[in-house]
C-alpha cells in the first residue's frame, strides 16, 4: 500500500497517508493516477491556508518545499516565521490528484488566497 499524491509507503492495514489524507492504494494500482501542480507560492502561510482549506473541503493534498522537502504545516506558525522570516525565499508547491482539480479551485476561491508565485 502506499499513498497516490507523496508515494510514501505504508504496510497493509493502512488505508489512509498521514500526511495528505488520501485513501492508499495497493501497488499494483500504483500510478494510475495523475498527480497535479496545483498551488505554488513563496508565501509559506498562504502554502499552510491552502493546505487547511483544501483539507476541510476533503481534497487530499501534498505539499513540498523547497528542493523537494516535505515540511510539516506548525512551521508556517508566526512563531516558525520569526525565526526563518516571512517566506524566505522557499518557494512552496501544493499537489493533488488530477480527479480533485476542479474541487480543489473551488477550495482556493472560496479560501480568497491572493496567488503569488
Amino acid at each position: 500500500m502506499h499513498c497516490p499524491l507523496c508515494k510514501t509507503q505504508y504496510r497493509p492495514g493502512y488505508d489512509l497517508c498521514r500526511d495528505c489524507d488520501a485513501d492508499l492504494v495497493s501497488n499494483k494500482e500504483a500510478g494510475t493516477e495523475d498527480v497535479v501542480l496545483f498551488w505554488q507560492s513563496v508565501n509559506s502561510s498562504h502554502i499552510a491556508q491552502l493546505a487547511d482549506a483544501l483539507r476541510k473541503a476533503n481534497v487530499p493534498n501534498y505539499s513540498r518545499f523547497a528542493a523537494g522537502t516535505k515540511r510539516p504545516l506548525w512551521a508556517s506558525s508566526p512563531a516558525a516565521r520569526l525565526f526563518a522570516g516571512e517566506g524566505a525565499g522557499e518557494q512552496g508547491q501544493i499537489f493533488v490528484l488530477a480527479s480533485d482539480l476542479h474541487k480543489a479551485r473551488r477550495a482556493a476561491n472560496s479560501a480568497r488566497i491572493p496567488h503569488v508565485e
